[in-house]
């Protein structure tokens, strides 16, 4: 899964999904714990800040990753 829009599939970015409909359903912990171990580790090893984590949403007129993922909770993560 990518993000074509805005030019985010130019090589430059990193896309993570995460299986889930989660305009319906949480994640589960288990999910949450693996996504923040592969964000800490990628933001780490490419020098990527909280602040340039993105969502599909963001741009594209999508819901993408879900009603119920928050921005400022993931990006806390990295934390």
């Amino acid at each position: 899964a990518a993000c074509y829009q805005k030019n985010m599939n130019n090589g430059q970015c990193i896309h993570i999904c995460v299986d889930g409909f989660f305009d319906y359903e949480k994640m589960l912990p288990a999910e949450v714990f693996a996504l923040r171990d592969l964000l800490k580790k990628l933001t780490k090893k490419h020098g990527i800040t909280k602040d340039n984590i993105w969502f599909h949403r963001d741009f594209a007129a999508k819901t993408c990753p879900g009603r119920f993922v928050d921005r400022g909770f993931i990006r806390s993560l990295i934390n």
